[in-house]
């Protein structure tokens, strides 16, 4: 009999959920606890790597586009703008600019160009190299799923460790979208809380169940991505996890994107994520008019202002 992995109470839910990224549909049963809500996998499959193919996306090298100096230098100067709310150059140009929704976050984290960062579960560390491309020098993605360490321009920025391994302190330690991959999530969290300095502070983004999309898709929802999500956590069953590690809340907000409907209406129909007619594949020819994705882009937007988005970043501290 199960129980719930967070808080050790009652399950109240059952769910079977077609694993729909790749399209293999094999089924996975899904659990849900009825004292904290957070939705869970029974039982964790014993050869994972068959659902991380060598073409999945957090393992794939970064690209390197051509260097071209006035476009860096406006990128650059625009996306520190954002994140630091400094520069005379990068206000003015980031009228013209639809901001990356990344920096904005890292805005209201308060990231600073001297801060240390640590990107758990970062992939071949195509994320570090954006960082690094703005001006950003001491950060580093650690993941034992790549296949080897990874370097970018001669700098090492991602290294094929296992996160226990690390040892340094850091100002800022990241999941972006990783947490909910990780099986004994409070010891995680522990280690992360170990590692971060004198006043530094955790990021976590993971999709969650206190949302609309999950409400009305259920197991359609394409964020649930069985079998890879261990865990879709609620709004309270992220929040006791962080109290089992000692760590405090300082922020908690919503950041979905139009593809919990785009992607989940897929799943409706039988369309897998990576399937030629997926609106991530071919925008021009998949079942969305522009007019769909647009009202979709709007209520995620909406959502995210009611918390009923299905992402949410939390910023934990000590």
């Amino acid at each position: 009999m199960h129980i719930c992995r967070i808080c050790n109470g009652e399950i109240s839910e059952t769910y079977m959920v077609k694993e729909m990224l790749i399209g293999l549909r094999e089924s996975f049963q899904y659990i849900k606890c009825g004292a904290c809500g957070c939705l869970q996998i029974a039982e964790t499959p014993i050869n994972l790597s068959k659902y991380y193919p060598d073409d999945y996306y957090s393992l794939q090298p970064s690209k390197r586009k051509k260097s071209r100096i006035v476009r860096d230098y406006i990128r650059k100067s625009v996306a520190l703008f954002n994140i630091r709310r400094k520069g005379v150059f990068g206000s003015i140009l980031s009228f013209f600019r639809t901001p990356n929704p990344m920096h904005l976050v890292y805005r209201r984290v308060g990231l600073k160009l001297s801060d240390r960062i640590l990107d758990v579960g970062g992939g071949a560390g195509e994320h570090v190299s954006s960082l690094l491309n703005i001006g950003f020098k001491n950060v580093m993605s650690v993941d034992p799923f790549i296949s080897e360490d990874v370097f970018f321009e001669n700098v090492l920025i991602a290294k094929k460790l296992s996160f226990y391994d690390i040892h340094e302190k850091y100002d800022l330690i990241t999941f972006h979208h990783s947490l909910e991959h990780m099986p004994d999530q409070a010891k995680v969290l522990a280690k992360a809380a170990e590692l971060i300095a004198q006043g530094g502070r955790i990021l976590i983004r993971i999709p969650t169940v206190t949302s609309a999309a999950w409400k009305e898709y259920k197991e359609n929802w394409v964020n649930l991505d069985a079998p890879r999500h261990f865990y879709l956590h609620s709004h309270a069953s992220i929040r006791i996890l962080a109290e089992k590690a000692n760590l405090k809340v300082l922020d908690f907000w919503n950041d979905s994107v139009s593809m919990q409907f785009w992607g989940s209406e897929q799943y409706l129909r039988d369309i897998p994520l990576t399937d030629p007619r997926s609106y991530s594949k071919d925008k021009n020819s998949s079942i969305f008019s522009s007019h769909q994705i647009a009202d979709y882009k709007r209520r995620a937007s909406f959502l995210n202002t009611q918390e009923r988005g299905d992402w949410i970043c939390i910023v934990l501290c000590k």
